[in-house]
């Protein structure tokens, strides 16, 4: 396209391959402008005119543009009840854990293994990922 030797010669915009893949790209659920570039040359008449006519028909396309979202009012509110169930679990067992430590007797606490912690540590960042999971998508959905 830049060689200043082929200035004159003829690019094949209706043989090249972005204009067949693009063909079926007008209508549907999109919003569409056309652009129709012609030139005043003589030499051009029948290719400016045939892209005249192609704009005009192109023109008369209507289109309904829409959003493309499907509101899933179930999937939501049976998320709102994972979540409200997840933190009255969460909330339970919080208030448990304290009235246990709270009430134990620090000489008659049993003695937790390494092992032990760290699968509590481990079981509690699952509960919390899974809360904070469930919160996210719920207000992704909210959004929606």
């Amino acid at each position: 396209l830049g060689d200043p030797k082929r200035k004159s010669s003829h690019i094949p915009y209706r043989d090249s391959k972005i204009t067949r893949i693009l063909k079926d790209s007008l209508g549907g659920n999109s919003k569409t402008l056309m652009i129709a570039c012609i030139s005043p040359s003589s030499s051009d008449f029948d290719e400016s005119l045939n892209t005249l006519n192609y704009a005009m028909r192109a023109r008369n396309i209507q289109n309904r543009a829409t959003v493309n979202s499907k509101r899933e009012p179930d999937r939501v509110e049976g998320l709102e009840q994972q979540i409200k169930a997840l933190r009255r679990a969460l909330e339970n067992r919080q208030r448990s854990e304290t009235r246990i430590i709270a009430h134990a007797d620090p000489n008659r606490r049993p003695r937790l293994g390494e092992g032990e912690i760290s699968r509590l540590y481990a079981q509690s960042a699952h509960y919390r990922t899974c809360t904070d999971t469930a919160y996210r998508l719920l207000r992704e959905l909210q959004s929606e």
